[in-house]
């Protein structure tokens, strides 16, 4: 049952009971006045049970909607990341490491180095991440294109060093997504906060 439904049905047993209550001593009636105390017992046990499902349910974690491609869509995010990273020139070790921190950090999983690297082993010089972004944009979820954004844009200050090829890619990243240049920048903007 809804935790809503059992607390609504715990306060109706409870004002149930007190008129039961009410009437059992004013008509002097042991079982009525019995009767009203169960059903108030019975009412503060049903809200406070109402109560633990409805915050229970209320504080159990939020899951973030997903598509159908769930698989795919956590290998584009992290081919481009890796992306991103290479957009300066270089691809490091550490890089592999900040990709694995920042997939961690934004979407809670943690993936191993090595799984990491061997999405990675494609990225190269002629590797179109928009292209593969621009082709998939359908199938990947609203929310998994914001978080695509927001952790090429984290992998990108991860070195503290911004510069112009990582801001162009990431602009590249988020045409290919489906944002304007102004919704990457406010985008941006807000993981940057």
């Amino acid at each position: 049952m809804n935790g809503r439904l059992i607390i609504a049905l715990g306060l109706l047993l409870i004002v149930l009971g007190g008129f039961a209550l009410y009437f059992g001593y004013e008509s002097d009636s042991p079982v009525g006045a019995a009767i009203g105390w169960a059903a108030v017992v019975g009412g503060a046990l049903a809200l406070l049970g109402g109560i633990a499902r409805f915050m229970n349910a209320f504080m159990a974690p939020q899951h973030t909607p997903e598509s159908d491609y769930g698989p795919a869509e956590i290998r584009l995010l992290i081919q481009a990341m890796g992306a991103m990273a290479a957009a300066d020139g270089r691809f490091a070790d550490e890089e592999v490491a900040t990709i694995a921190q920042v997939h961690e950090r934004v979407l809670g999983i943690a993936v191993p180095l090595n799984d990491v690297r061997d999405i990675l082993k494609d990225i190269g010089p002629n590797f179109d991440i928009a292209g593969r972004l621009m082709a998939e944009r359908g199938k990947l979820s609203p929310t998994m294109r914001g978080l695509i954004l927001k952790c090429c844009y984290l992998v990108m200050v991860s070195d503290l060093v911004e510069d112009k090829a990582e801001a162009a890619r990431i602009h590249d990243i988020g045409r290919a997504l489906g944002f304007t240049d102004a919704q990457t920048d406010d985008m941006i903007a807000a993981a940057g906060v």
